[in-house]
C-alpha cells in the first residue's frame, strides 16, 4: 500500500519544482497600475535556505508585536525569529523534536512559548517551548481514527498555516488504506483507479478543536470535490496537495482543478462558493482520466499538467484593507515552458464579497513563490542568487492595493 502514498504525494515534488521555477513578478507592470503600490522592502538575514511552508508571521502574545519566523529542516535545524525591522531576536535549536518525529511537515507559532510542529507521516503534533523542549504531544491516530477501518495521513497546507486560532487546527487528510482490505494483489492500473475513487468519496479535511483540553474534539467530514464539479467522475485523477488558508476565523479552500474558492467556517460547513475569473487564462487544470492506455505514462501526464495549466496557487486575505490577493498561474504551452523555464502569473484583487477589483500581470523572473500578509501589506519574496550560504537572506518587497 506504500505505492498509493507515493502516488498521492507525487504532486508535492512536481509542485516544488514548479514554484522553484515560478520566479516571476513584473515590477514595471505593477508600477504602471496606480492601485498597486510598492511601499517598502525587507531583508531577513536567515543564514539558511527557506521554503514558504516553513515561514510566516504571527503576533507575539505579550507585546502584540508582529514577528517573522522561518525554519530549515535539513542544514541548521534552527527556528529563527525576527522583528518586523528584520532584527534577529531569538533562535531555537529543534533537535529534540527532530529526533522524535524524524521529519517535519509543518510548523506554526502560537507564541514564543507555544510552538506547534506537525510530524511528517506519523500523525503526531508536538508542542515546544522557547528552549526547544517538547512540553506536550498529541497522537492524531488516537483522537481521530482509533476505531476506524480507514487510515489517513495528515498534513499541513502547502502554504504553511494550519492553526486557525489558538485552539483550532485544520489539517489535510489523505486516505491511505482501509485496514481490513488487502491491496497487494492489485496491478498498477487497479491501484491508481482505486486511489481516484477515494478522492471522490473520502473526507479530505479535518478540524481539530479544543486542542489544549484533555479530550480534543474533531470534525472530519469535508470533501471539496462535490462542491466544484457538477458531475462525479470516479475515474478522474485529482492528485494534488490540499490548498487552504484562513480568513479571520474561516477557512479558505480551493482546488487546482477549478476556478472556485470556497469559504468554510471552523466546523467545515460551506458558507459560500465564489467563482474567480482571469483575463489571461481559463482557470482550472482539466483533470485526466486514468485508463489502461495512459496509466503507464501517468507521471509524464501529471508533470505536463503542472507545467502548463492555469491554476489558483495562493489566496491571501488582507484584514486591514478587507481584500483578497489571489495568485493565478497563467496558462502556457509545454513548448513555451521548456524554452523559458518559468511561469508568468497574475495577481487578482477581490473585495470581501468576491467582486473583482483588479488584475495585475507579472511576467518577469524577479520574484519567487513565497507570499505573506503582514500588517504592512502584501510581502512578495524577491529571487536572490547566493554563493555564500552562511550570509543568505530572504528578501521581500511590500505592495499595497489602494482602492
Amino acid at each position: 500500500m506504500r505505492k498509493s502514498i507515493q502516488f498521492k504525494f507525487l504532486t508535492f515534488s512536481l509542485l516544488t519544482f514548479l514554484f522553484a521555477c515560478n520566479t516571476d513578478i513584473n515590477t514595471q507592470a505593477a508600477e504602471q497600475n496606480s492601485n498597486l503600490v510598492l511601499t517598502d522592502s525587507l531583508s531577513f538575514k536567515t543564514g539558511m535556505t527557506i521554503r514558504r511552508r516553513y515561514a510566516g508571521l504571527f503576533l507575539e502574545t505579550k507585546t502584540k508585536a508582529e514577528l517573522f519566523y522561518c525554519f530549515n529542516t535539513t542544514t541548521t535545524r534552527k527556528l529563527k525569529f525576527f522583528d518586523i525591522n528584520t532584527e534577529l531576536i531569538e533562535e531555537i535549536q529543534l533537535d529534540s523534536v527532530l529526533i522524535n518525529c524524524k521529519a517535519i511537515d509543518g510548523i506554526n507559532i502560537i507564541s514564543l512559548d507555544t510552538i506547534v510542529v506537525l510530524s511528517q507521516y506519523t500523525n503526531k503534533l508536538f508542542f515546544l517551548n522557547r528552549k526547544g523542549n517538547i512540553i506536550k504531544q498529541l497522537n492524531l491516530d488516537d483522537i481521530i481514527q482509533k476505531n476506524s477501518d480507514d487510515y489517513y495521513e495528515f498534513s499541513s497546507s502547502i502554504n504553511g498555516p494550519f492553526v486557525l486560532n489558538d485552539s483550532t487546527f485544520v489539517l489535510h487528510a489523505t486516505h491511505v488504506k482501509s485496514t481490513s482490505v488487502d491491496n497487494s494483489h492489485l496491478t498498477h492500473f487497479e491501484l491508481l483507479e482505486k486511489v481516484c475513487k477515494n478522492y471522490w468519496k473520502k473526507p479530505n479535511l479535518v478540524t481539530l478543536n479544543h486542542v489544549f483540553d484533555k479530550k480534543p474534539s474533531f470534525i472530519f467530514k469535508y470533501n471539496i470535490y462535490p462542491h466544484i464539479f457538477r458531475k462525479t467522475d470516479s475515474t478522474a485523477f485529482l492528485g494534488e496537495l490540499f490548498w487552504y488558508n484562513f480568513n479571520k476565523n474561516n477557512i479558505i479552500s480551493w482546488s487546482t482543478h477549478s476556478n472556485k474558492i470556497l469559504l468554510l467556517n471552523s466546523r467545515a460547513n460551506v458558507l459560500s462558493i465564489n467563482t474567480i475569473e482571469s483575463n489571461k487564462s481559463k482557470i482550472g487544470d482539466p483533470y485526466f482520466r486514468i485508463t489502461k492506455e495512459n496509466h503507464s505514462r501517468f507521471n509524464d501526464i501529471l508533470n505536463d499538467h503542472e507545467k502548463t495549466s492555469s491554476v489558483i496557487s495562493n489566496v491571501l486575505y488582507d484584514s486591514e484593507r478587507k481584500i483578497y490577493y489571489i495568485k493565478v498561474l497563467n496558462e502556457v504551452t509545454l513548448k513555451w515552458f521548456n524554452e523559458n523555464n518559468y511561469r508568468p502569473w497574475s495577481l487578482l484583487v477581490y473585495d470581501e464579497e468576491f467582486n473583482k477589483l483588479d488584475e495585475i500581470p507579472f511576467e518577469d523572473k524577479k520574484y519567487s513563490g513565497m507570499m505573506k500578509i503582514s500588517n504592512r501589506g502584501l510581502m512578495i519574496e524577491v529571487k536572490n542568487e547566493f554563493t555564500d550560504y552562511k550570509n543568505q537572506a530572504v528578501n521581500f518587497e511590500i505592495y499595497n492595493y489602494e482602492k
